[in-house]
């Protein structure tokens, strides 16, 4: 559940620092991030965000993501 809230908040987000802290959460807990929090980021446009943000997104969708 926390996973999801997380997910929610940062498609929702407009604050980059917040959206970066809610992604570096998401990254710490993605033993327990599922496939439904996970559809949600799909929804973020990495090419617009910037870099340290982009760069967790991206570990976060990584094919083959080790968790």
């Amino acid at each position: 559940m926390l996973c999801a809230a997380l997910a929610r908040a940062a498609v929702a987000e407009t604050d980059p620092a917040a959206l970066e802290s809610e992604l570096a959460a998401l990254l710490g807990l993605a033993p327990f991030l599922g496939p439904p929090p996970l559809a949600l980021l799909h929804a973020l446009d990495a090419a617009t965000l910037p870099a340290r943000p982009r760069t967790y997104l991206d570990a976060l969708l990584r094919p083959g993501r080790t968790d």
